[in-house]
């Protein structure tokens, strides 16, 4: 009986020895905190959001009667002018039906030249010149209507442009009114943005736009008018806008992606961080940042806020702040290891937070974002 609480002894203490080896171990994980870096920037104040370039016009060509495509003079991307022959189709039972015609108007012809004689002599009943009459007339319409159809075996360019995708091949059937090709017009393209409600009224038709589009090394473009949509998606809630811009070179394509700033061009400079870094607390706001090796609280004076950043007034220099993954327990920790992430400022998700206890040491694995970039 002896040996069994002596074993039973044993175990409590084996069992609370590796309970506090673990909670110490729990201790000991760093905390996951990805941090940006506090900068002056001066375009804060510009409404950012991600277009699409469209031609800023399309015409679709297609024939007007049925038939085996024959040739097809043109490729994607090409140029075009108007009156350009595109396309054929095999004319063969036209140009047959238009020699059956041609032979019936002259052969009406004949008839009405031999009755004229007869006719002006006065030997011909009046209804019988009439009815001569009309089968020439009937003959010479039916000439017309197939010389119409013989011109529609060739589709012609209607305007100016650049040949889009969707090309037919030969061989392949055209049927009346279906699209052959589109031809585009990139003398000017549009940028269709979709734009939240609660910012429809920011944006204005005298609202200057630039954009840069890194499918071309991040030119930009300015914008020389904006047109606004007026019909709003039931689904995104959101406006459809086009700001219109010039493309003399052919540079921009249908389809390439486009940052749209809307906005004026410069503010005066100031410190911006996501609205999600500043916090509240008993004695106002405040953010989390990294000083002298530990994080600590800095108060702050904020302003107003852009989109989903806010404008800092008062109370932070070029520090780096905590933006995700922070506690309150982190005041006065040291990081063991901090991590700098070169590159433009872009979204990315930070990484599940340990668990922390008030006056741990923790390692703070930050993913640095160096500020907006100009």
């Amino acid at each position: 009986m002896k040996r069994i609480r002596i074993c039973v002894v044993a175990a409590v203490v084996t069992a609370l020895w590796g309970c506090g080896k673990t909670e110490q171990k729990r201790e000991a994980l760093p905390a996951q905190v990805k941090t940006e870096v506090a900068t002056r920037t001066m375009d804060y104040d510009q409404l950012v959001y991600v277009g699409q370039v469209v031609a800023e016009s399309e015409t679709s060509v297609s024939f007007s009667s049925m038939g085996s495509l024959l040739t097809v003079n043109v490729n994607e991307g090409q140029k075009v002018s108007k009156g350009q022959v595109l396309a054929t189709i095999d004319p063969a039972s036209v140009k047959s039906a238009l020699d059956g015609a041609k032979a019936q108007l002259a052969q009406a012809h004949d008839a009405q030249e031999r009755l004229r004689q007869v006719h002006d002599a006065g030997s011909l009943p009046e209804i019988k010149w009439v009815e001569i009459q009309s089968q020439v007339r009937q003959a010479e319409s039916q000439v017309q209507m197939l010389e119409k159809q013989m011109a529609d075996c060739r589709v012609v360019a209607p305007v100016n442009g650049v040949i889009g995708k969707g090309i037919c091949h030969v061989g392949e059937t055209a049927l009346p009114g279906e699209p052959l090709m589109r031809i585009l017009n990139i003398d000017h393209v549009r940028v269709s943005v979709s734009v939240p409600e609660k910012e429809y009224a920011a944006v204005s038709r005298a609202t200057s736009a630039s954009l840069t589009v890194e499918a071309l090394g991040g030119e930009r473009f300015e914008s020389s008018s904006l047109t606004r949509g007026v019909e709003g998606d039931a689904l995104t809630h959101t406006y459809t806008m086009w700001a219109t811009v010039a493309n003399p070179g052919h540079r921009l394509l249908p389809g390439m992606v486009a940052n749209v700033r809307f906005g004026q061009q410069q503010a005066a400079p100031a410190i911006t961080l996501p609205v999600r870094c500043v916090q509240r607390g008993a004695e106002g706001n405040f953010v989390w940042v990294v000083k002298d090796g530990r994080a600590a609280i800095c108060p702050v004076v904020v302003g107003r806020t852009c989109g989903n950043r806010i404008v800092i007034d008062g109370g932070l220099g070029p520090e780096r702040c905590a933006e995700s993954g922070y506690r309150r327990e982190f005041r006065n920790s040291q990081p063991a290891h901090q991590r700098a992430c070169r590159g433009p400022l872009l979204p990315s998700g930070a990484r599940r937070p340990s668990h922390a206890v008030p006056g741990a040491r923790i390692g703070l694995c930050i993913h640095l974002r160096s500020g907006r970039y100009q």
